[in-house]
């Protein structure tokens, strides 16, 4: 697959923001995927884990009281737009799952900068939430695959007609959707 222009952008300046963490420049590795952050909103990819990067260069470049600020007046609204522009052709409870897993990785992220900088009240808070959210994020799951299911099925529907008998769909279709026939 060809990546645009915006991606191979997006990937050069992740690996140089990289670069510049492996060279202890942690503020100028902040910068710099910041940077490619901003430019996610005009791909057509999602990114996934790779939107959470900059949080341990935070803690590294000695700006842990920065990390909160950033990740929930910035990142996270951000995460949230990117999942709907990406997959708004997908159900809303698909896009929150989406996002709640990306978030999940954001609490992991600062639960781990709490415990490098030994603030046990943020490390045990940010327990929590990923606790609390990785149980809302399992419902979110099967919910969202039974809207999709449900989805599938009235395109099926409209492709071949209700079921009301053996031979009107495909059987592969029949075995697909036996819990809503």
């Amino acid at each position: 697959m060809q990546h645009s222009a915006i991606d191979q952008e997006i990937s050069k300046l992740t690996k140089e923001a990289s670069a510049k963490a492996e060279e202890k420049n942690f503020d100028g590795a902040i910068e710099t995927f910041e940077k490619a952050l901003n430019l996610y909103q005009k791909s057509e990819l999602f990114y996934g884990r790779a939107y959470v990067k900059a949080i341990p260069y935070y803690q590294k470049a000695g700006r842990y009281s920065e990390l909160e600020q950033y990740c929930f007046g910035f990142l996270i609204p951000r995460i949230q737009l990117d999942v709907e522009r990406v997959f708004s052709e997908k159900t809303k409870s698909l896009q929150q799952w989406f996002a709640l897993g990306v978030e999940i990785n954001v609490y992991d992220k600062l639960r781990l900068c709490a415990k490098r900088e030994k603030v046990s009240a943020d490390e045990s808070r940010y327990e929590k939430m990923i606790d609390n959210l990785s149980r809302e994020f399992e419902e979110l799951k099967k919910i969202s695959e039974m809207e999709q299911l449900k989805a599938e099925f009235q395109y099926t529907v409209r492709l071949f007609g209700p079921y009301n008998k053996a031979g009107d769909w495909p059987e592969v279709f029949v075995k697909k959707f036996k819990t809503l026939l």
